[in-house]
């Protein structure tokens, strides 16, 4: 008896101290919680693992510094992917500080495996102008990226641009996807229009919005919020953030449950034994 009383009288800055090792923990040490794959983002794998070696993919990062926690990971494991699969990877982006995480993103993980910059892969940087600009680099890739990349390197001095000279030699788009000007941009106005696969993932508050284009197979699958960037790092075999993410989040969910669960209990023992009471 003494005990439950004890935890029903609790001060609550225990539990508040409690939580936060139960998801710091996590984040600092992943403990591999099992994760399962659905559809969904199976489609994005197999969308962007079944392309020839040597085909030129586009990671668009559409969003901006707020969205790093859902989407950064998905970049991360998005440009792991192309490197790994030997593809020629160009990074875009349709918000203005996109490209420059991009770059922060892939300059460590292409000198750890070896990829070189122009000729394996580029970074257009931000191109202002949105649909205009996009519709510009359907016919001219060169023209509507001003010709330069986001170092200010001519294009033509690339190798990696020799034979991408406009959207269409792309063969997929992967957009990290926050606002308007993501996966339902590429879709307008490259997708539709000229057959490339649109893919990617997008923060989970914008998922149910996009379903109906993934069921009707606009786009290739979608990656929902920080769940679909982790089981994307698994599949691609690179976890880090978001499958730590992920670990925080359950095992904090667990704790609430098991706290629930012995609030219950408790309450139900203190009954039991008030009603025993002559």
């Amino acid at each position: 008896m003494s005990i439950w009383r004890s935890l029903e009288n609790i001060d609550r800055r225990w539990i508040y101290l409690l939580l936060a090792v139960v998801m710091v923990v996590p984040l600092i040490k992943p403990l591999g919680l099992p994760i399962d794959v659905v559809p969904e983002t199976r489609t994005v794998f197999e969308t962007m693992d079944r392309l020839p070696p040597g085909s030129a993919v586009m990671v668009s990062f559409d969003f901006d510094p707020s969205a790093i926690p859902e989407l950064l990971p998905m970049g991360r494991a998005a440009i792991i992917h192309a490197f790994k699969k030997n593809y020629r990877l160009v990074l875009f982006g349709n918000w203005t500080q996109g490209p420059m995480l991009a770059q922060d993103l892939a300059e460590p993980i292409a000198k750890k495996m070896g990829k070189e910059y122009g000729k394996d892969w580029v970074n257009l940087g931000y191109k202002p102008g949105g649909s205009v600009t996009i519709r510009r680099m359907v016919d001219d890739l060169w023209d509507g990226a001003a010709n330069v990349d986001i170092k200010g390197n001519s294009l033509a001095s690339l190798p990696i641009m020799s034979k991408i000279r406009k959207l269409t030699d792309i063969a997929v788009v992967f957009s990290c996807t926050v606002g308007g000007s993501g996966m339902q941009f590429w879709l307008e106005y490259l997708g539709q229009p000229n057959g490339v696969p649109i893919t990617g993932g997008a923060v989970s508050v914008m998922v149910p919005g996009y379903m109906p284009y993934v069921n009707s197979g606009q786009f290739k699958g979608i990656l929902m919020g920080l769940r679909g960037a982790a089981e994307y790092e698994m599949l691609v075999g690179a976890p880090d953030k978001a499958v730590a993410g992920m670990d925080a989040q359950s095992a904090s969910h667990l704790l609430v449950i098991v706290l629930i669960i012995l609030g219950n209990v408790g309450y139900w023992v203190q009954r039991r034994a008030k009603a025993a009471q002559p």
